[in-house]
């Protein structure tokens, strides 16, 4: 997982995530200005990459880009790959939808030089993957990065519905292309800036049927409200209330799907607060604390039980995962049962010493064992 940092601090002196107001709520008006996005087929895809499986590697690889003009939502995020397992003729598999982390709480994440290391255990358990990209984030920020320069990013974030029309053409596309992708079986997934992203994306679509956010970025500090009254003074065409909208936390009621939230108390960048909190507004969530040393390292740490978690949901109608490698099958992972009336919620205290962890994660109370 690429290590980063939130740049807002370090350009303005700025809090990183932090608390909002919990009683905060969105006016109706304001949710069908995010969710409502413009209709329109889905864009041509031009392919700029290809590689097949082989006898090492269990699955195909393909890097593709949308066909947009400049001035297009979705442009400056158009970039995606897909890595599809290697299965027989006939076999479906389930799909996850993975946006990279390193973004701000105000602009987009470009998926063209996105690491597929993080998801490979993912597609030789059975999963298919799409690694997409979203508005606003082509440019790397860093602490010369100017407050014009990061309001065009945000503009853009904000003119992709804060980058629910990139997923929407990532989903359409998929659906349409691979005929080996179950339909019913999609679910999205993602760490910091893009554990973020995995929960607007499962509060928006409707054919998403589950989502795994490790740490996100579920909060927006009153500081980062701040700064957006600033990036909308310097660029007027900005939409302030697109981005103000685009908090996870004024929308966690819209999330009707299976939710597993991962974090840490020796994370230094989203607190266990905040994913708890989070996670009290979504009845049925599942909330796993894990032993991190920090922030960068939990979607390793907690691979295991999420691939479990993944595996139970994806099985929890009768179907297999048919995994491109038989040693990392889960199809003994037992299936999900009456997840809406019976939430499990765990906490961990912070560690006195981060010596001597252990790679699986503690907790105090597994959700696994039924």
């Amino acid at each position: 997982m690429s290590r980063f940092i939130f740049s807002l601090s370090v350009l303005l002196g700025i809090a990183s995530l932090g608390c909002v107001d919990a009683n905060r709520v969105a006016s109706p008006s304001e949710q069908r200005d995010l969710f409502d996005l413009p209709t329109g087929p889905t864009p041509a895809v031009k392919e700029v990459f290809a590689r097949p499986a082989n006898g090492y590697r269990r699955y195909h690889q393909k890097n593709y880009e949308f066909v947009l003009t400049s001035d297009q939502p979705g442009y400056t995020g158009r970039q995606f790959k897909t890595l599809i397992p290697d299965v027989s003729s006939g076999t479906q598999v389930p799909c996850l939808f993975y946006n990279p982390a390193g973004a701000t709480a105000f602009n987009g994440k470009s998926a063209g030089t996105a690491e597929i290391d993080p998801m490979l255990p993912y597609v030789k358990a059975g999963f298919a993957v799409v690694i997409y990209g979203t508005d606003g984030g082509t440019v790397e920020i860093t602490e010369r990065t100017s407050i014009r320069s990061l309001a065009k990013q945000a503009e853009q974030y904000a003119n992709a519905h804060a980058g629910l029309i990139n997923a929407r053409h990532a989903v359409d596309f998929v659906l349409q292309e691979f005929s080996q992708i179950d339909a019913q079986r999609l679910y999205t997934i993602g760490h910091s800036s893009g554990g973020k992203q995995a929960l607007l994306v499962a509060a928006a679509d409707s054919r998403i049927a589950g989502c795994v956010a490790w740490a996100p970025a579920c909060q927006v500090s009153k500081d980062e409200q701040e700064l957006l009254q600033k990036l909308g003074r310097a660029r007027r065409s900005l939409s302030v209330s697109m981005l103000d909208q685009s908090d996870p936390m004024r929308f966690a009621a819209r999330i009707k799907v299976p939710l597993l939230l991962v974090h840490s108390a020796s994370d230094e960048i989203v607190s266990s607060a905040d994913v708890l909190g989070f996670g009290e507004r979504v009845p049925g969530a599942d909330v796993l604390a894990v032993p991190s040393q920090n922030h960068f390292d939990i979607p390793d740490v907690a691979q295991t039980l999420t691939q479990k978690w993944l595996a139970r949901l994806a099985t929890a109608e009768g179907q297999t995962l048919a995994a491109a490698n038989p040693a990392s099958t889960a199809n003994d992972v037992r299936p999900v049962s009456n997840r809406k009336s019976n939430r499990r919620t765990t906490t961990r205290g912070r560690h006195s010493s981060r010596q001597g962890k252990s790679d699986t994660p503690s907790i105090q109370s597994n959700p696994f064992a039924n």
